[in-house]
């Protein structure tokens, strides 16, 4: 705990109180120095005037003599200890006011922002995410690249017997994709998608708890069955534009809301913390690595940030890895290419389709999410529809080219 400043008005008083102190004794000094001065020119007359006199001055006044030298010394003594004192003081006089200064900085930083904050509430009671379209594109295609860079650096090249079949990537990946494992061309493509199956489960999923906690799951339970009631009420009639604005203003407000009430700092914390002791664990060459650490931890506050805008958004938005409305990750089976919401991974050669258009291309299973929106971030124009970004996935064709070919997959 840090000490308590001292009062320096006391601590100002008793430095006075030394310097009147020594300048009472310099007083003495300079009476006792005179008075010795009259006494030996008295000595020096009487011996002129008197040289009968067989006495030697010296050793008449010898022991006045030495009492007043005793007193010199003990006055310089006291003189010099007090300057000491004095001098401690004063530094410590000087250290308090430095960090008096600092805290004193510290506070008024607090106080601007707070008044800040409290500005923009007067101004905007309800705070929205206003991002424009090329601000989350760029943002999902930088924690792609985040992403990536991090299989490269700090997970396995490689990973086979027993670890395929572990809980955590049987959780996170499809036996589509965990059997392209072993196989040193793809284990990146499907650890990146294992990677981005945590996310969008913990994070970017309607559902996900992650980002809120069960407060978040429970808030969005609260707007499913609202949206749901809505939609019900109106069966027989197409939803008006006014009621799914009032709705997602509701939603965005109820969004910020909650987000403004959360310990960002220490909900991060403990998800890297689930994410180091349930899947770096199981795909990093060392999860104990502190860069590791710090590189999932950069991956996971971007995803928290990204998440944030198109949550507190008017526009609705959905992040899906395969099929939408639905937007679940298949977990067993394959199933074809949707060339309107999927696109094959970029960087794998795009497999050939049959020439009259036919034979369709065949998903393995998704790499990287896609974004659907509603609307616009005004809570305009909710008739209108679009993919913002496509999802990335691996098609059977490419894994068959890089996986099987000497690669030492196996079936699984």
């Amino acid at each position: 705990m840090e000490p308590q400043a001292p009062d320096w008005r006391a601590v100002l008083a008793k430095i006075q109180s030394y310097r009147d102190v020594i300048q009472d004794k310099a007083s003495e000094v300079h009476e006792l120095k005179a008075e010795n001065q009259s006494l030996k020119e008295q000595l020096s007359s009487s011996a002129r005037t008197a040289s009968s006199w067989a006495l030697d001055p010296r050793n008449m006044f010898s022991r006045h003599h030495v009492q007043i030298e005793d007193s010199d010394q003990d006055i310089e003594d006291t003189e010099a200890k007090y300057k000491t004192r004095i001098q401690a003081l004063e530094e410590s006089l000087r250290h308090y006011e430095k960090r008096f200064t600092k805290h004193r900085k510290v506070i008024q930083e607090q106080a601007d922002e707070l008044q800040q904050l409290r500005n923009l509430i007067q101004q905007e009671p309800s705070r929205y995410q206003k991002v424009s379209d090329n601000e989350i594109k760029n943002g999902l295609s930088q924690l792609k690249f985040l992403v990536r860079q991090f299989v490269q650096n700090h997970l396995r090249h490689s990973i086979s017997g027993d670890a395929v079949h572990s809980s955590t990537l049987t959780r996170l990946l499809p036996l589509s994709m965990r059997r392209h494992l072993p196989s040193a061309n793809l284990c990146p493509v499907v650890l990146e998608a294992a990677i981005w199956s945590y996310l969008y489960s913990g994070i970017f999923q309607y559902h996900a708890d992650l980002w809120a906690g069960p407060l978040g799951v429970q808030f969005c339970d609260t707007m499913q069955k609202v949206s749901n009631a809505i939609k019900t009420s109106n069966q027989n009639t197409e939803v008006s534009e006014t009621t799914y604005a009032e709705f997602n203003e509701w939603r965005a407000r109820g969004v910020s809301f909650l987000l403004s009430s959360l310990d960002f700092d220490a909900g991060l914390h403990r998800t890297v913390i689930q994410f180091r002791d349930t899947v770096l664990v199981v795909l990093a060459k060392d999860h104990r690595d502190q860069a590791t650490i710090e590189a999932a931890k950069e991956i996971l506050l971007l995803a928290a940030r990204l998440n944030n805008w198109l949550r507190s958004s008017k526009a609705q938005f959905t992040v899906f890895l395969t099929h939408l409305p639905n937007a679940q990750c298949p977990l067993t089976t394959l199933f074809p290419l949707d060339p309107e919401i999927m696109e094959p991974y970029r960087n794998l050669p795009t497999p050939p389709q049959g020439n009259d258009g036919s034979e369709p291309v065949i998903v393995a299973g998704a790499v990287s999410p896609g974004i659907h929106k509603r609307g616009t971030a005004d809570g305009k124009k909710y008739d209108q529809r679009m993919v913002l970004v496509n999802a990335e996935v691996l098609c059977l064709h490419q894994a068959d080219q890089w996986g099987r070919k000497g690669s030492g997959v196996q079936d699984l």
